[in-house]
């Protein structure tokens, strides 16, 4: 979970597990990946690893390289005055 609050400025807040932690915070590494796309845009992503690969793929191969998270959730979820989202992920095999 982040608050997102004024443009470009986001703070990771929990996560929901240790394997999701990674997760997060390597979008702030990639500067993209879906937690932060649900997050600007408003829109629920459900990315498979073939649509992460496509859609975000310097977050894909950090991902596959540091997790063991081959999809994600994302949700954002509005509120004042910042937005906060969740990202979970699932692992293979789960």
């Amino acid at each position: 979970m982040s608050i997102h609050g004024e443009p470009g400025l986001r703070t990771p807040l929990a996560a929901s597990s240790q394997v999701a932690a990674p997760a997060e915070r390597l979008q702030f590494t990639a500067s993209s990946g879906p937690c932060r796309f649900a997050a600007e845009s408003g829109f629920p992503v459900f990315a498979t690893e073939d649509v992460l690969a496509r859609r975000w793929p310097v977050f894909h191969d950090l991902l596959l390289t540091h997790t063991p998270l081959r999809s994600v959730l994302a949700l954002s979820l509005p509120g004042r005055p910042t937005t906060g989202h969740r990202c979970g992920g699932s692992e293979t095999g789960a």
